[in-house]
């Protein structure tokens, strides 16, 4: 009942600052979307516009199937914005007259199209279910951290919580096994103090692809880590919130803001509501391979049902591995091979054009290296050179 109230009184709190505004919600297929605009319906009793983004090739991240959950139950209108790569091309040619930093993903381009189109369209308070998967461990690392806490601790449960993670979220392309776990412990976990993180060199699974002088040149490049906050989910959370996701997330969205006239507005990022995520016990965060415990049990009647029984996570992730073989593969083998990136002598050049052919054969996926040397490179070329 508090979780409930808690997130009532923070949509009812900006519902009253940003009054007077078109509003709509940024929509996707999970948990925390699919809250908010349920809430939304509830407090206004009106259904609620939506805005979802997607694409015409079908992949494994699509949501289309779980936003028509939440759309059935709660939206007026629904809007889905299709992204093309031809789209991306013409974007990317002149964004780096505006970003003033590369773009880190390329999840973080897909915000600036889908709340370009949505200002358009003339909203202006775009509420999201931002922040949600922060306060009840529902992103993909909170499991092994998970497991790091119940292996530290000698918790009977360690088995089974990993056997159970094995069975729900394996899959093909990312399969699951207590090897994945253990290699995760090796790379990330300090068993010497609980809650201990290990600080790490900011390389993609690609390794490091930097030119050895280079390299030499820049000197430690170690991760930003938090000190122990007792358990290894906590530490991460802070580390989350401190340093990986949300700082970079926060430029992004004030640029946005301040280009397109728009206010984002994240109910979940409340204080009232972070401090629930960092009580709350791990027992409602996760159990037998499930994330979101707390909002399984509650939610109910406010998140559609199917999607409150869902196991998977999905992520938003435009298919820029698919573009990259294709449509945007003369676009970026035009940037890859010019003077200006093979000149700049970041890279080990042979290391590069290894995993560069690798992913354009289909026989890896660096879809989040090239993503970034990419933009490093536009971002390079607009702020730099000129």
């Amino acid at each position: 009942n508090y979780y409930i109230d808690q997130i009532k009184t923070s949509i009812t709190n900006h519902l009253s600052a940003f009054s007077g505004k078109k509003r709509a919600v940024s929509l996707s297929g999970g948990v925390d979307s699919g809250t908010i605009i349920g809430m939304l319906h509830k407090i206004t009793g009106q259904r609620v516009d939506a805005v979802s983004l997607s694409y015409n090739e079908k992949t494994e991240y699509d949501e289309s199937t779980l936003i028509n959950y939440s759309v059935r139950d709660h939206a007026q209108n629904w809007f889905d914005i299709k992204l093309n790569p031809m789209q991306m091309i013409n974007d990317m040619e002149t964004y780096y007259n505006r970003f003033d930093i590369p773009l880190a993903t390329v999840s973080i381009y897909g915000y600036d199209y889908l709340y370009r189109k949505i200002a358009e369209m003339g909203y202006k308070n775009i509420y999201t279910g931002a922040g949600g998967d922060y306060l009840q461990a529902g992103n993909y690392p909170c499991f092994l951290y998970y497991f790091a806490d119940l292996k530290y601790s000698k918790s009977p449960f360690y088995e089974k919580e990993v056997s159970q993670w094995i069975k729900n979220h394996g899959t093909s392309k990312f399969p699951k096994s207590y090897e994945t776990v253990e290699n995760f412990f090796k790379n990330n976990i300090d068993f010497s103090e609980s809650g201990k993180l290990k600080k790490q060199e900011l390389f993609l699974p690609s390794k490091n692809i930097l030119n050895k002088e280079f390299y030499n040149e820049i000197g430690d490049i170690s991760s930003n880590v938090v000190d122990s906050y007792g358990t290894y989910l906590r530490s991460y959370f802070a580390q989350e919130l401190f340093f990986e996701a949300v700082p970079p997330g926060v430029d992004a969205e004030d640029m946005i803001d301040w280009t397109y006239g728009t206010k984002m507005i994240s109910p979940f990022f409340s204080k009232n509501l972070i401090e629930l995520g960092w009580e709350l016990s791990p027992s409602k965060k996760i159990e037998n391979g499930i994330n979101k415990v707390l909002s399984r049990e509650s939610l109910r009647g406010i998140c559609a049902l199917e999607i409150l029984q869902r196991k998977q996570k999905n992520g938003f992730n435009a298919p820029f591995d698919i573009w990259l073989r294709g449509p945007l593969n003369d676009f970026a083998m035009d940037i890859f091979t010019s003077n200006s990136f093979l000149g700049r002598g970041f890279y080990d050049d042979s290391k590069f054009f290894k995993i560069l052919n690798q992913h354009m054969k289909g026989s890896s996926d660096h879809m989040m290296l090239l993503w970034q040397a990419l933009n490093l490179e536009l971002w390079m070329c607009s702020w730099i050179d000129n």
